[in-house]
């Protein structure tokens, strides 16, 4: 996919967004996650979670608008369409724009619909 030249603004960050879990090991997990993912792409990556775990997307956005962002992506790591992709998080996105309407808050697809997602999955077997 290609990456537009705003991610690599000093000003962006992206949030991978997981569902969030009330197991432990799974929220340092996506953390991890979106460390190696800042190490190999040289941008500011963050965690959000649409439930249960902390932050949420709201406040993930809330915080790299603080910390002066100002562009935010935001990235669904779900495989399948469903509500929390076509409802919730469009929602959750669209009630950030509204509180920091001054800021460019991208929603990309989510990570099933991404091209490489099929190779990906191949490439496991």
């Amino acid at each position: 996919m290609a990456r537009p030249e705003a991610d690599h603004r000093p000003d962006a960050v992206t949030l991978l967004v997981a569902h969030g879990s009330r197991n432990a090991r799974a929220t340092a997990d996506h953390t991890a996650l979106c460390n190696a993912v800042a190490d190999e792409s040289g941008r500011t990556v963050r965690p959000a979670f649409l439930e249960i775990s902390e932050p949420s997307i709201g406040d993930a956005v809330d915080a790299a608008v603080r910390d002066g962002a100002r562009v935010v992506t935001v990235v669904p790591l779900f495989v399948h369409a469903g509500n929390h992709v076509e409802v919730d998080i469009p929602g959750i996105v669209d009630a950030a724009r509204l509180r920091h309407s001054d800021v460019d808050i991208d929603l990309r697809p989510h990570l099933g619909a991404t091209p490489d997602f099929v190779r990906m999955v191949a490439d496991q077997l």
